[in-house]
């Protein structure tokens, strides 16, 4: 069967004088289509990729040129607004054709395209614990979830440790059947991590005890394969050694970090050493101002979300879209005056109310892409934002989630009933709010515990 291909297009029709569209130019089975990037160049700009179309010479200097050649023909080139990696638009369309393989159809590759289609793979899955494990932190790769990827690999190489120390398995070919995978097992395991669970970075170093919180996080990735693999009808429910009657998973409380007062002021007031940093800033200042709205719904607001002129943003937090279908809420933000202006500083120079708020993403990624670039975002900003920690002298990090945690603790130090810090934070109950609250301040603490100190009665005339 003959595969369809494609090529660079670059079209003039109904543009401008000396301006051209972008497009691929697909064909299949003696039938082409045009489909349009988005991206339009000058005169000089396609002259110039015409003329070095087969390859990009060394003798071009213009790292504007450069970048220029490698957003059409190469793999990957740096969004200018953003700083960030994306994929080419040859890259875009291979990708495309790639995921479509037989099935190819001209509507589909439209779709599939711009990110709106996603062929579903069928996952094979294991019954060894180690390689469920890696398998499951490859598909959080390709999705573009680095994260969760990271810590299932985390997870493997811990279960890999604790299995060659009790000698189950060897360093050179490690293997974890599930079927040995008990309760004893289980136990046995966050025992061993108690002790030994935190690996040493240098081999000189001795190992550690890990957290209850690592422990936990790697026994409900160990708990999730076992799942996958009785659903997928490959191991006997008989053998699952969690739940009520097997191990139960130690519960740590996840304790949030909130800002006091005057850290909140500093960050506010800092005089940034660039524009970089500037920016993580003022981000970090617009999620703490706009209910603590976390950066994956910052980077999906769009122009539309922003209501009567300027006083409120609405949108559906991202988080909610597809694990609440029956009952999706609208989320309605005040937008104070400092929240506008950090919009118009930062904010996508498009002003199609269907444009992106802020120049992160595009409709032209797929959605695997724009998860990768919200973490690159998160992790672009917390770097600076370490820098300022570092300038102001805080003792522990400023992350972006710091901004969601002191947003609730502000409110709540200031009076504000607990059912609105609830509903301005989205949360289904206000025991998921509690968790929010930091810690009172040293002083607020040094206040309420002086009350154990009996006064004495010269004290007492004296207050009277």
């Amino acid at each position: 069967m003959k595969r369809p291909s494609f090529s660079i297009y670059f079209d003039k029709r109904n543009m401008p004088e000396g301006r051209y569209q972008v497009k691929w130019s697909v064909y299949f089975e003696g039938k082409q289509r045009l489909y349009a990037s988005g991206l339009v160049l000058t005169d000089g700009q396609v002259d110039f990729l015409k003329t070095n179309k087969n390859g990009l010479s060394g003798r071009i200097k213009d790292d504007s040129l450069r970048n220029l050649w490698n957003q059409v023909y190469g793999t990957e080139y740096i969004d200018e607004p953003s700083g960030i990696k994306k994929d080419s638009i040859t890259e875009r369309a291979r990708k495309s054709l790639a995921k479509l393989d037989a099935f190819f159809s001209f509507d589909l590759f439209a779709q599939t395209v711009i990110g709106s289609y996603q062929p579903e793979e069928k996952i094979v899955y294991s019954t060894d614990l180690l390689e469920a494990l890696r398998d499951r932190a490859s598909r959080f790769t390709e999705q573009g979830d680095i994260s969760s990827g990271n810590i299932s690999k985390t997870a493997a190489r811990s279960f890999e440790r604790f299995a060659i120390y009790k000698k189950i398995t060897n360093a050179k070919a490690p293997k974890v059947p599930m079927h040995i995978v008990t309760k004893a097992f289980l136990r046995d395991y966050e025992k061993w991590m108690l002790r030994f669970g935190k690996a040493p970075k240098a081999k000189d170093k001795p190992e550690t005890p890990a957290s209850i919180t690592t422990i936990s996080m790697n026994l409900r990735n160990a708990r999730t394969v076992f799942n996958e693999a009785i659903e997928a009808g490959i191991l006997d429910r008989d053998l699952y050694p969690f739940g009520k009657r097997g191990y139960i998973i130690p519960a740590a409380r996840n304790t949030k970090k909130a800002l006091n007062q005057d850290a909140i002021s500093a960050i506010f007031h800092f005089e940034c050493k660039s524009e970089s940093q500037e920016m993580a800033r003022d981000l970090w200042v617009f999620s703490y101002l706009c209910n603590g709205m976390n950066f994956m719904d910052i980077c999906h607001l769009r122009r539309s979300s922003i209501k009567l002129g300027g006083a409120h943003l609405e949108f559906i937090r991202e988080k909610t879209k597809d694990s609440n279908r029956q009952n999706v809420k609208t989320t309605r933000v005040p937008l104070l005056p400092e929240s506008l202006a950090i919009i118009d500083r930062w904010g996508n120079e498009d002003k199609n109310p269907s444009a992106y708020l802020f120049p992160f993403l595009d409709d032209s990624m797929t959605l695997d892409r724009q998860m990768r670039t919200v973490k690159q975002v998160i992790w672009r900003t917390n770097k600076h934002l370490a820098k300022i920690a570092d300038a102001l002298g805080f003792e522990a990090k400023l992350r972006t989630y710091e901004a969601r945690h002191s947003f609730a603790t502000t409110l709540l130090r200031s009076g504000a009933p607990m059912a609105f810090i609830s509903g301005a934070m989205t949360h289904s109950s206000v025991k998921t709010t509690e968790q929010y609250f930091g810690a009172f301040e040293v002083e607020e603490a040094m206040e309420y515990m002086s009350a154990l100190i009996p006064k004495s009665k010269k004290q007492e005339s004296q207050d009277s």
